[in-house]
């Protein structure tokens, strides 16, 4: 009985896990950024902020949890560009373009 009650408790947390998972990916895929990066910080040790200005001067923030790769990456005078409907993201320099894919339990999300 005992195993039966810990099948269904991890049953429940597994699946409630996977639909924060699959909610939080379909709002990021309607995120849109194009913006020079300016700085960079983090808050709470997890959630990386980029912040900048677009093309029209307006103030842009990037704020994800899980891009720690993109933090570490980012530098100021980079172009941050990510468009509605895809899941990657493209950190944009003078000589190259580096992608960023977005993750669900360890899996990439096209």
């Amino acid at each position: 009985m005992k195993k039966n009650i810990a099948k269904i408790i991890l049953l429940i947390l597994l699946t409630g896990c996977d639909d924060i998972c699959r909610t939080s990916g379909e709002e990021f895929r309607q995120l849109q950024y194009h913006f020079v990066v300016a700085e960079k910080h983090t808050e709470d040790a997890k959630i990386s902020v980029i912040t900048g200005k677009d093309s029209t001067g307006k103030n842009e923030k990037f704020r994800q949890v899980g891009f720690h790769k993109l933090y570490d990456a980012a530098t100021p005078g980079d172009t941050l560009v990510k468009e509605a409907g895809k899941m990657r993201t493209y950190l944009v320099r003078k000589d190259t373009t580096l992608t960023f894919k977005y993750y669900c339990r360890g899996e990439e999300v096209y």
